[in-house]
């Protein structure tokens, strides 16, 4: 059994200490299967997805409110126009123009967001062992 170790490992290319592909099946895992992180990493990675939706519940409420001001600037900014008040309406200009530049700001975190949640969704799916990732 010995010699045919050694010859697999010769035939392989490498020595006693290098890890190739017959060393990994032999110590026991099969090529591709690396051992779960431990436990505290699965923890912080719940953590942080649990953290990621409330982050992201509270960026659409802020959506809300700013879309909401939004529409109301709109608003004023039209009667500023139609009552000819220029001081006016270059004032609520610039306070829609900083609305909007804040709500494109958010919109962009929210993707951010979703991404981060896809992204430790497939880390933990991948742990559980669904869809094809690793076999336990």
């Amino acid at each position: 059994m010995k010699t045919k170790l050694i010859a697999l490992m010769l035939l392989a290319g490498g020595s006693a200490f290098a890890e190739s592909h017959w060393s990994i099946s032999i110590g026991g895992y099969a090529p591709g299967y690396y051992p779960p992180p431990p436990a505290p990493y699965r923890v912080y990675q719940r953590q942080d997805l649990h953290e990621d939706y409330r982050d992201i519940q509270r960026d659409y409420e802020q959506v809300d409110r700013l879309r909401a001001d939004i529409a109301r600037d709109r608003y004023q900014l039209h009667e500023a126009l139609e009552d000819g008040d220029e001081w006016r309406a270059s004032r609520i200009a610039r306070d829609l123009a900083r609305d909007q530049r804040a709500l494109d700001a958010l919109l962009h975190d929210i993707a951010r967001d979703h991404r981060d949640i896809r992204h430790d969704e497939q880390e933990l799916n991948r742990e559980r062992g669904y869809w094809g990732y690793g076999w336990r």
